[in-house]
């Protein structure tokens, strides 16, 4: 769903999450899971956008 989003705003955003996502769904969970053991004290969905910006770069809206 991210990536879809983020195509909305930007195409090669939301293509570099889908591809970093979907092309080894096992391992792009890994490390979403690895993360969240690693920093407990913050809310998932915090911690899949810092995964997410990591492999991709900052999440950054369009102004409208």
């Amino acid at each position: 769903m991210a990536g879809l989003i983020a195509a909305r705003n930007d195409k090669a955003h939301g293509d570099c999450l889908e591809s970093w996502y979907f092309s080894d769904e096992k391992a792009a969970n890994t490390e979403i899971i690895d993360v969240m053991r690693t920093y407990p004290d913050y809310h998932p969905r915090g911690v899949i956008v810092s995964v997410m910006e990591k492999r991709c770069g900052p999440i950054v809206y369009s102004k409208r």
